[in-house]
């Protein structure tokens, strides 16, 4: 037998051991950040569409507050003077008086978004009425949340008229 054959060594060396490790931790760091990154991507679409839907029911609100006046017979805009507001299904529309009385939606089960009972949100909603014309009225629901320490927020504008024209005698 030839002793140089015999002499050769098997294993990993030191150096390479290192190189491999690195090479491991490479790939299970980017696998961790790119998790981490979808948790907040999900995150952040979940709430910008529950936000989309407020700001959507806080426009929806106004339009039925104008329906049950043409129905009892009064103006359109009664009860709609300009301002800013607060409104749920269960309490309907609330004038603010000043907007550091601003308060977070509250989720419940049983009755969705308001502001009664149920868990504390992240969400904020305010209606600001302005009268365009006495047959106009501009309508902007906003509704903000606060994630990671960013503030977000999304704004749906609709302009309401008194088409039915209902005059209050």
């Amino acid at each position: 037998m030839d002793m140089k054959k015999l002499s050769v060594k098997n294993g990993f060396t030191l150096v390479e051991l290192l190189v491999a490790a690195t090479l491991i931790m490479s790939v299970f760091g980017s696998i961790l950040a790119l998790v981490n990154y979808s948790i907040y991507a999900m995150s952040f679409i979940r709430n910008n569409l529950v936000a989309s839907f407020l700001a959507q029911e806080g426009i929806e609100l106004v339009i039925k507050k104008r329906g049950e006046n043409w129905i009892a017979g009064e103006n359109f805009n009664l009860g709609l003077d300009p301002g800013i507001y607060e409104a749920d299904y269960v309490d309907g529309l609330e004038k603010l008086p000043d907007l550091s009385e601003q308060r977070s939606l509250n989720f419940d089960e049983n009755f969705g978004y308001q502001y009664g009972s149920g868990q504390v949100t992240d969400f904020m909603r305010l209606i600001s009425v302005s009268e365009v014309s006495i047959d106009h009225l501009k309508i902007s629901s906003v509704v903000s949340w606060k994630s990671r320490n960013k503030d977000f927020s999304i704004v749906v504008e609709d302009h309401l008229y008194n088409w039915f024209g209902v005059e209050s005698e």
